[in-house]
């Protein structure tokens, strides 16, 4: 038998209080996430049947949504700073080397698409 879904949110935020979670800006305070992410896990999972919650503990539920998004956005932000960084860094080296030795530079740039070619072949 499956539940409405007001049936379904009734229940989480009864679950929710029994935590000390007071509303949805407070849990998504608490795990320090994304507050649109947090929202799209929460209207899922009231729009799931009864029988879903009577398997799973509302604390499981709880910390795998806060931890699923806070991992998602670690993820996200981690990326754009280490792909940034990275970049900058080659160019920086990129350039240094072209204004110290310019004809070593585009030789050792020679060598660049060969290696990758190689590090391709030789995973």
């Amino acid at each position: 038998m499956y539940a409405t879904p007001d049936q379904s949110a009734a229940w989480l935020a009864a679950r929710m209080e029994q935590l000390g979670i007071a509303n949805l800006d407070e849990l998504a305070s608490m795990a320090n996430t994304d507050k649109g992410n947090l929202s799209r896990i929460f209207r899922h999972l009231q729009e799931m049947p009864v029988g879903f919650y009577d398997s799973r503990p509302s604390g499981v539920l709880i910390s795998r949504m806060t931890n699923d998004v806070e991992a998602l956005n670690s993820l996200v932000t981690d990326t754009v700073i280490t792909l940034i960084s990275a970049s900058l860094t080659l160019v920086g080296s990129m350039v240094i080397l072209l204004l110290l030795d310019w004809q070593l530079a585009l030789l050792i740039f020679l060598i660049f698409p060969v290696m990758a070619v190689l590090s391709l072949i030789f995973r």
